[in-house]
């Protein structure tokens, strides 16, 4: 009952970051011209002339303007910015949860089965099925509790993710969108 009200909440929070709004900038000529910039680009790289602008980011992979762009996210496939930030914490914690929920579950169906001595009379597609999928689940919930934990990093030193990659890996600028694409390219195909 537990893992399937935590399946219903995360559906109804990938619903919600999909159809929310991340925080999209309409880039007016008046800001442009207030900054003494020729397009939106230049006024994001000069943006202390600007302080609305000071972390409004241009997504490379999906094109739009977002204010407090954290990152694209691939795996919702949208932007992650200013308005849906605490929505994306609090799915990546749902899913730690409910991953590690099922880990829990499939390690007691797992002794039951052991200690009862049913492994040979039940049907050892569905022990091997709940075997894999557990071991499944804690190399995700391994991955996503030092993802989770360094979001939290993040969030307190006040840094974005881009900001981040950035700062600590220059090369990525350039590469950045190239490196998105190669990624999309290995979705669509899969």
């Amino acid at each position: 009952m537990l893992i399937n009200a935590e399946c219903a909440l995360l559906l109804w929070g990938f619903y919600r970051i999909l159809s929310c709004d991340p925080g999209i900038f309409a880039c007016d000529s008046s800001y442009l011209a207030e900054a003494g910039c020729k397009d939106f680009v230049e006024a994001i790289y000069t943006s202390e002339r600007l302080p609305m602008l000071s972390r409004v980011r241009q997504c490379t992979w999906c094109k739009a303007n977002i204010r407090g762009y954290d990152h694209h996210c691939p795996a919702f496939g949208t932007c992650i910015g200013q308005k849906n930030h605490r929505l994306f914490m609090a799915l990546l914690t749902g899913f730690v949860v409910a991953e590690s929920t099922y880990t829990m579950c499939s390690t007691k169906y797992i002794t039951i089965c052991i200690s009862s001595g049913t492994i040979k009379s039940e049907n050892p597609v569905s022990l091997n099925m709940v075997i894999s999928t557990m071991l499944f689940s804690i190399l995700q919930v391994l991955w996503q509790i030092v993802f989770l934990m360094w979001h939290i990093y993040c969030i307190c030193f006040n840094i974005k993710t881009y900001e981040w990659v950035i700062s600590n890996f220059p090369c990525f600028r350039f590469f950045f969108h190239q490196l998105q694409v190669v990624f999309s390219l290995g979705v669509s195909c899969s």
